[in-house]
């Protein structure tokens, strides 16, 4: 799976996650720290420190929640400099969905490529708001139940969400 993060400074693009390439440079990581539930990095972009947690849930008692295989995203974001700054926050997993936090949500209809271990296999999405979270739901267009091809199931379903903020 592709995993894409950008944070966008006063119109200055640093890439925080991923490798695609299409930013102005690229965030410092200037301290990492590692939990049993959690990996923190923190990083400089331009004038704001980012930090970035991955958090996965463990449950010890519940073996069906340790196999999921999901984690949660906080960003936070800090001027180091104690002026006001224009701060965006972008985030794409590999081809299929794309966020631009705070400001607009846009949803694109094509194959990713860890649904499947066959590439051609076309997915479908749709998107979801409530009160406070908007989400993205994504599968193969045909799923099938107990079948694999390179060790991907093709009946998997892949949730993308935040929450719905106009501003921070």
């Amino acid at each position: 799976m592709g995993w894409t993060g950008k944070i966008r400074v006063d119109g200055a693009t640093f890439q925080w996650m991923g490798e695609d390439g299409a930013a102005d440079g690229i965030a410092t990581v200037t301290d990492i720290q590692i939990t049993p539930t959690r990996t923190i990095f923190t990083m400089q972009a331009g004038p704001m420190n980012l930090t970035v947690t991955f958090l996965s849930p463990v449950e010890p008692s519940d073996w069906a929640k340790q196999s999921l295989p999901f984690s949660y995203l906080s960003l936070e974001a800090h001027a180091t400099d104690g002026a006001s700054h224009s701060v965006q926050v972008y985030s794409d997993v590999t081809g299929g969905v794309q966020i631009i936090a705070t400001w607009f949500v846009r949803f694109i209809d094509q194959s990713l490529e860890w649904l499947s271990g066959n590439r051609a296999i076309p997915m479908q999405g749709s998107s979801q708001t409530t009160s406070g979270t908007i989400y993205h739901e994504f599968a193969l267009q045909s799923p099938q139940p107990n079948v694999e091809i390179d060790h991907q199931a093709l009946d998997v379903t892949g949730y993308y969400a935040m929450s719905l903020v106009s501003s921070i």
